[in-house]
C-alpha cells in the first residue's frame, strides 16, 4: 500500500459500524467441518513466494508442497466485512498482519485475529484500510499508544483513515439528532 499517498476520503465506508462479534470457532465449524474456512498468507520455505493456504500448500511458483503453520482464527470474535472479500488477493494484503480472512458457509465474510496477547487494534484498523475500507468507528476512538511508535507515512495514513471514520460518524449522528428534533417539533405541533 502506498501510505504516503493514501486518500482516506476514497476508502469505502461499508464497515464503519462493524463491531466485534463473539464466536466459538469450534462450535461454528460444525460436526461436518463446513461451518467456515479461512485463508491466510504463507511463505514458501523453498523459494520465498507468497502462497495462500489453510494447513498445507503447494507453492504456486516452484511447486514445492509444504506444511504451513497457519492456524486460522485464534480469538473468540470476528469482524464482519462485505461478502465476496474472501480472495487470495485480499489474503496477500493482510500478509504482514495477525489476521486472516474467514468465509462462513452462508457466504458471509469476516476478519479474525490469528494471534493475541496484546491490544491489536492498530492491526485491525490497518487490515480494514488494506482491504480498502475505512476502519470501524468502534476502534478509532481508543487506539493504544504503543512504545516506540513513530509517526511515519503508514501511521499518518491510519490516523487519517480513523479521523475520516469518526468525521462521517459524527455527521451521521448530527443528521439523526436534527431529524429527531424535527420529529419532536412536528409531534408537539399536532
Amino acid at each position: 500500500m502506498d501510505w504516503k499517498n493514501l486518500d482516506a476520503k476514497k476508502l469505502d465506508g461499508a464497515c464503519l459500524d462493524c463491531k466485534p462479534i463473539n464466536i466459538d470457532w469450534r462450535e461454528a465449524y460444525g460436526e461436518d467441518g463446513e461451518g467456515w474456512i479461512f485463508m491466510e498468507s504463507a511463505e514458501c520455505p523453498e523459494c520465498g513466494a507468497e502462497n495462500y493456504a489453510q494447513q498445507e500448500a503447494d507453492c504456486q511458483d516452484c511447486g514445492e508442497q509444504f506444511e504451513t503453520y497457519n492456524e486460522g482464527p485464534l480469538m473468540n470474535y470476528h469482524y464482519p466485512i462485505p461478502a465476496g472479500e474472501f480472495s487470495e488477493e485480499n489474503s496477500a494484503r493482510l500478509s504482514n498482519l495477525p489476521l486472516c480472512l474467514v468465509e462462513f458457509e452462508d457466504g458471509s465474510c469476516s476478519l479474525a485475529l490469528t494471534g493475541g496477547g496484546m491490544d491489536l487494534s492498530w492491526e485491525i484498523v490497518e487490515a480494514f484500510v488494506q482491504l480498502g475500507y475505512l476502519p470501524p468507528v468502534h476502534f478509532c476512538g481508543d487506539l493504544p499508544r504503543m512504545a516506540g511508535q513513530v509517526l511515519d507515512d503508514k501511521l499518518k495514513g491510519l490516523f487519517a483513515a480513523c479521523e475520516e471514520s469518526l468525521t462521517i460518524s459524527k455527521g451521521r449522528a448530527t443528521w439523526a439528532l436534527e431529524k429527531l428534533r424535527r420529529q419532536l417539533a412536528d409531534v408537539a405541533c399536532s
